[in-house]
């Protein structure tokens, strides 16, 4: 339980980017022409000349509502597209409250206020217990920024309802999906969902405002994010992103202080 209270302050940013909140249905999907088809690609290859950065640097707001309460939480990440991330939660002088690297399959967790470390595979039975499990750190950064896969889609469809656009269907080795819906109004697409073998959206993105900030890739600037696992809701406002970010690989190591206390946690 004291692991899961620390999370709510900086892990929960972590973990945001992974699951929370009430999970929408499938979307309504319209079948396409040979015609529509080709408009559906030719946006697709518009959106990919958006050329994401490898690495982040960013500080950023998280508000969570859930439980008839609201919390606002400022953090700095840095994150690299491999698979390595780390959060840290200031107080008010800018000293941090908490810290979380996670790279690879480990994590370590620091509680500066108690004086208390958590580390272990990123993949436990605690995080199992909220995350889908195909939700790898390299998945996080590209789902962060708003990313499409690299192949082609397996299928397209139209978006029923008001909104004009297109939702592309890419089928993963683990029989989950990966659906993105985008349209022309967007310079960035408009939502992201990973949804089960059974059919149920696991996770759900929905990106808003975006912003340029070393003049050439196109980032998000509002997140907001639901799943099935956890009640609330998130949403991450990107503050300010900085430009040209390379975070030394030693930023990625946390050491523990000899005189906190270490908990292991197991898968």
């Amino acid at each position: 339980m004291a692991l899961i209270k620390t999370i709510s302050l900086a892990g929960l940013v972590w973990v945001a980017v992974l699951v929370t909140g009430c999970a929408d249905h499938l979307p309504h999907l319209q079948s396409l022409g040979p015609a529509e088809e080709v408009q559906g690609l030719k946006l697709l290859e518009r959106l990919r000349e958006n050329r994401l950065p490898e690495a982040l640097d960013a500080d950023l707001t998280l508000t969570w509502q859930g439980y008839g309460q609201t919390k606002k939480i400022p953090a700095e990440v840095q994150a690299i597209r491999s698979g390595a991330f780390r959060l840290s939660v200031p107080d008010p002088l800018g000293r941090p409250l908490v810290l979380l690297v996670a790279k690879a399959d480990r994590f370590t967790l620091i509680d500066t206020q108690r004086q208390h470390a958590y580390t272990g595979p990123v993949r436990n039975h605690l995080v199992e217990k909220y995350v889908p499990a195909p939700v790898t750190l390299s998945l996080v950064y590209s789902l962060l920024v708003d990313e499409i896969p690299a192949r082609q889609p397996e299928r397209i469809h139209g978006a029923a309802g008001d909104r004009q656009g297109f939702w592309f269907v890419f089928f993963r080795n683990d029989h989950w999906q990966r659906m993105i819906l985008a349209d022309d109004t967007s310079p960035l697409p408009l939502r992201q969902l990973l949804v089960s073998p059974e059919h149920h959206v696991a996770l759900d993105l929905r990106y808003t405002g975006s912003v340029s900030p070393a003049g050439t890739s196109l980032l998000p600037v509002h997140v907001r994010i639901s799943g099935e696992k956890l009640s609330g809701s998130v949403q991450i406002d990107f503050q300010q992103y900085y430009p040209h970010p390379e975070p030394a690989s030693g930023i990625f190591h946390l050491r523990v202080p000899p005189s906190f206390t270490v908990e292991k946690i197991h898968e």
